[in-house]
């Protein structure tokens, strides 16, 4: 017998239309790129569907921020990063949250022992996930993505090679909440993060309000 698994809900109802907090502490100012696919560009692998990923460059060993609430649901912190001059490597902290659509929001690139966040916990927009790691000799860098499940066929695994790998997550090019209002991003541009009381509590319950009307610093 034989059986697999895959992270993700099976036909998400997709909100597109979603306005994400930038994945850095609100006022803090760095350039965002968008990212090529490594594996069409390393392993001649095909793109996945609608790909967008996002770098976050920092002369610093800044803190990565949480774009919207969800549930942690994986949890990578296991990869010391030994190298500063690094190109490229598959070997990279990283925390995988769960939203309420369905979509899943991976965030790469943390210092070992730097993820703040377990698995299982409630995060929020601007809750602290962990420190970016330092990527080479001049910078330090994150990556991001936004994706969800759109093929829930599982046989097809059972032949899938290296070279043949196609993926079954779909990707969102999301909209942001930027200081020029909400906007979908301009690679190789320098942004500011802005959370307003709308965009922190937009998700909330009823009683996770009450909660944080009476201790706002439950919620940090």
């Amino acid at each position: 017998m034989k059986y697999y698994t895959i992270i993700g809900e099976p036909n998400p109802k997709v909100d597109s239309l979603f306005h994400y907090v930038l994945p850095f502490k609100k006022g803090n100012k760095h350039k965002i790129a968008e990212a090529s696919y490594l594996g069409e560009k390393y392993f001649d692998q095909e793109r996945p569907k609608n790909w967008k990923s996002y770098v976050i460059n920092s002369k610093t060993a800044d803190t990565i921020c949480c774009m919207r609430k969800g549930i942690v649901v994986k949890v990578v912190n296991q990869y010391e990063n030994s190298s500063l001059a690094m190109v490229y490597s598959s070997k990279r902290n990283a925390i995988t949250v769960e939203h309420s659509d369905g979509t899943l929001a991976i965030y790469k690139g943390f210092k070992n022992d730097g993820i703040f966040v377990k698995l299982g916990q409630t995060v929020y927009p601007q809750t602290e996930l962990g420190i970016i790691e330092q990527f080479n000799s001049n910078n330090y860098r994150a990556d991001v993505s936004i994706s969800f499940l759109f093929d829930c066929d599982f046989k097809s695994l059972e032949k899938q090679t290296m070279q043949n790998y196609k993926s079954k997550f779909g990707y969102v090019t999301p909209y942001f909440v930027t200081e020029n209002g909400v906007e979908k991003l301009v690679s190789n541009k320098e942004y500011t993060s802005v959370c307003s009381e709308k965009e922190f509590l937009g998700e909330f319950t009823r009683s996770e309000k009450k909660k944080y009307l009476k201790e706002p610093t439950q919620f940090n």
